[in-house]
């Protein structure tokens, strides 16, 4: 009997197999606090086989990615959540194609964030049948509209690995720890996530980022209740960080104009916030003025004087 209990536990272990994920990466730019709301595509790709000998192996590895991508794809929103971020996440493949599908620009511009993973090499090891995947990874900064972060991920699966929640998990964790380790993600040190030094108070006022109190709010500071009231993405968003920066910038000056895009906006309209001797003044702006004024869609334009 305690034989047959040994071959078992065994047959399990081998059949379970094991798969691990390591991923290096660096940051490309600062960005204003961690990361709340994200969107994550899985861009997938078919691998194909450069010699018919080698479709075999190809098919494996196709299979293998297309496994991994549905896990991953589906615990994306709760991993995420475990991490104080708002996660959506698009698998993205043409079947037809075998190529990435073009998305909606409006999926992607759903949160201020865009965190993209893209298959870029794969093979085989012909003398023990591990599967290796390398992938591109990036995120771009919808308000900076820069790439801030880069890395490369490395997924590695020995003969007859599960693929299960658990291989979803240890991805997303290898993920979340570099972009923790750059200061993307924050966390309490009892290893819960925490709210950043960089995010606003509770109650803001806006008159300096450093001295506030409610009796010292002016007219002008109103721009950034508005601004946390009617960006798209709520009023903890990187761009309300930004738009307070640039508000203490102004400070001492006659004159502060911000010109908001609608790609930014919770009505999907431009806007010209002015400031001039402490009279406030926001309004909506036409296409014909938008274009006038050269206000791109995602970006703001600030100045002062």
């Amino acid at each position: 009997m305690a034989k047959i209990c040994i071959l078992l536990i065994c047959i399990c272990i081998f059949l379970s197999g094991c798969s691990n994920t390591r991923v290096i990466g660096h940051k490309t730019a600062n960005i204003a606090g961690p990361i709340h709301e994200i969107v994550v595509v899985l861009d997938n790709k078919t691998f194909k086989a450069r010699e018919k000998s080698d479709q075999a192996y190809i098919n494996t590895v196709n299979n293998t990615m297309k496994k991994v991508y549905a896990v991953v794809h589906k615990r994306i929103p709760e991993v995420f959540a475990q991490n104080g971020i708002k996660a959506k996440a698009y698998l993205n493949v043409d079947e037809s194609s075998g190529e990435p599908a073009t998305l909606p620009p409006m999926q992607l511009k759903e949160f201020p964030y865009l965190l993209t993973i893209t298959p870029s090499n794969a093979s085989i090891r012909k003398q023990d049948g591990n599967t290796n995947i390398d992938m591109a990874a990036h995120i771009y900064d919808q308000f900076q509209e820069k790439i801030v972060w880069r890395g490369s991920i490395t997924y590695s699966e020995s003969s007859y690995a599960l693929i299960n929640d658990k291989t979803a998990d240890v991805f997303l964790d290898r993920i979340l720890n570099r972009l923790r380790d750059v200061g993307f993600v924050s966390l309490k040190p009892d290893d819960t996530l925490r709210v950043s030094a960089a995010d606003p108070p509770n109650a803001p006022n806006l008159t300096t980022s450093s001295e506030a109190g409610p009796k010292s709010e002016t007219a002008c500071s109103k721009a950034i209740i508005w601004m946390k009231e009617n960006n798209k993405w709520g009023p903890n968003a990187p761009i309300v960080q930004s738009f307070q920066k640039q508000f203490d910038s102004g400070i001492g000056k006659s004159k502060v104009v911000w010109e908001v895009g609608k790609g930014l906006t919770k009505d999907g309209k431009d806007y010209r916030i002015e400031c001039i001797n402490d009279n406030l003044n926001i309004k909506e702006l036409t296409a014909e003025e938008a274009d006038k004024r050269h206000v791109k869609d995602t970006s703001v334009k600030f100045w002062s004087k």
